[in-house]
């Protein structure tokens, strides 16, 4: 019996983990999609950025760079 217990509660929580999976997935598909522009970061940076090693890129509000929102996220 103990096994059949384990195995409904394992269903349950496997159950749980794919709905916060699509919920939050489709979420964060909908953020990746809104993404307004692109910027090129060469390496090192990129990976410490990827990574979240580091998580605040800076750049002067010059040209292209004119259209970035402050605290706009990077996708």
């Amino acid at each position: 019996m103990a096994f059949l217990k384990d195995d409904v509660s394992l269903k349950e929580r496997e159950e749980k983990w794919n709905n916060i999976i699509q919920e939050r997935g489709s979420k964060l598909i909908n953020i990746l999609s809104a993404a307004p522009f692109e910027l090129q970061v060469q390496e090192p940076f990129f990976s410490l950025l990827k990574d979240g090693m580091k998580t605040i890129e800076g750049r002067c509000a010059v040209g292209k760079y004119n259209r970035y929102n402050l605290y706009g996220f990077l996708c």
